[in-house]
């Protein structure tokens, strides 16, 4: 026995299979199915991504067998730092040295005895409910400077990139250009977070 659909429409009704109802509809109406994963749609390079603490900074390639990740720079007044030193003059940092991963940065700078300002102020920013922000490394603050120049205060920035004992690099955003600098100087701090793809 084979089902049956019935239309009624006014006064006529008429009784369709409901496998010749399904094929004709199939082949005239497009459909589309929405899954919702769970994870916000990626906005646009330089587009406050909502519920992600700031504004998609782009993507970062994983670096020695990591994945990539979005790069979220926090634009919220809290998580603007001036005058800031990077710390630790004269003590040189196991696994702080990483050109490519701010994250594992941070991680081995908190770890260490001292005192690391630039570091410790990252773990302060909440942004949209997340703490898991970071000073960015050398590439990453490249990365900022590539797709957003307009959202940092000109002049330098520590990145987590530790180069020696006594200096760790900083980024210019007037100009995209890095150095070296002497740990105990002070400079800006921008934090970052990451979502991994």
């Amino acid at each position: 026995m084979s089902q049956t659909v019935t239309l009624a429409l006014e006064n006529a009704k008429v009784d369709i299979p409901l496998r010749s109802l399904l094929e004709q509809i199939g082949s005239t109406i497009k459909v589309t199915m929405h899954v919702d994963s769970g994870t916000p749609p990626v906005p646009k390079i330089g587009e406050y991504w909502h519920g992600q603490g700031g504004i998609c900074a782009g993507i970062m390639r994983g670096h020695g067998g990591k994945p990539d990740y979005h790069l979220i720079l926090a634009v919220d007044s809290s998580a603007k730092f001036d005058d800031i030193k990077w710390g630790g003059y004269g003590t040189k940092i196991d696994g702080a040295d990483d050109q490519w991963d701010g994250q594992a940065n941070t991680q081995a700078i908190l770890r260490a005895n001292g005192t690391f300002p630039a570091a410790e102020l990252a773990t302060t920013v909440r942004c949209d409910g997340h703490t898991d922000f970071y000073l960015p490394s050398k590439r990453e603050s490249a990365l900022l400077y590539a797709n957003l120049p307009d959202q940092f205060e000109s002049g330098w920035h520590w990145t987590s990139t530790q180069v020696s004992a006594y200096s760790a690099a900083i980024q210019n955003f007037l100009n995209g250009s890095q150095s070296n600098y002497v740990k105990d100087d002070e400079f800006r701090v921008r934090v970052v977070r990451r979502l991994t793809i």
